[in-house]
């Protein structure tokens, strides 16, 4: 296609899906789209004040707020940038490392689909009491299908068990760097607060 040629109206599919979130490879039609229409797309929310990213290797086309040059003019910004609620940015970097791990013991099968009991197990050393009552349970299952609000995970289609996929673009939310001396200290706080808790009851 020619930069002057007006791409076709199918590219309004992808338009519409890249600002609901990241489009993926395992999204045949929205990825071929977004591939094939790259260049259009670029200038069209460039036009927006978005940087429009796609990283082949991972799969994925997203939108970033575009950070502007000291001389340029901002335009209004078109997403909020607000900051992920504490237990919900837990469980990306969670998730972050779970895939990390599941992508090294199989390179061949980069998506990660885990049952929420799971999920909520990577969870419960920093929030559970240890004793995995049904009230600790829907405070843990909340968390996870928060997690899927906020674009992290995605529900499994056509799966009689909820199960979710952990989202690849935590690989590009949370860096490796750090992260595990991150989890390290949020379970020592919590360990911590458990401990304090139970010497004020006795």
């Amino acid at each position: 296609m020619s930069t002057n040629e007006t791409p076709p109206r199918e590219s309004s599919l992808v338009k519409i899906a890249l600002l609901k979130g990241p489009v993926y490879f395992e999204d045949e039609l929205l990825w071929r789209l977004a591939t094939v229409h790259q260049d259009h797309l670029n200038r069209y929310f460039g036009d927006l004040g978005l940087d429009y990213r796609v990283d082949p290797q991972e799969g994925i086309a997203f939108l970033r707020q575009k950070k502007w040059e000291t001389e340029e003019t901002p335009l209004p910004a078109l997403f909020r940038r607000d900051e992920l609620p504490y237990s919900v940015s837990l469980l990306g970097a969670l998730a972050r490392e779970e895939l990390q791990k599941h992508q090294q013991a199989h390179p061949d099968n980069p998506r990660f689909v885990e049952e929420i009991d799971a999920i909520a197990g990577w969870l419960a050393p920093y929030f559970g009491s240890g004793q995995n009552d049904a009230k600790e349970r829907r405070q843990l299952y909340s968390i996870v299908r928060k997690g899927e609000r906020f674009g992290l995970l995605r529900k499994a289609k056509d799966d009689s068990t909820e199960r979710y996929e952990v989202c690849r673009i935590v690989k590009l939310m949370f860096s490796l760097d750090g992260l595990q001396e991150y989890l390290t200290r949020l379970k020592a706080a919590r360990d911590a607060s458990a401990t304090e808790k139970e010497a004020g009851d006795e």
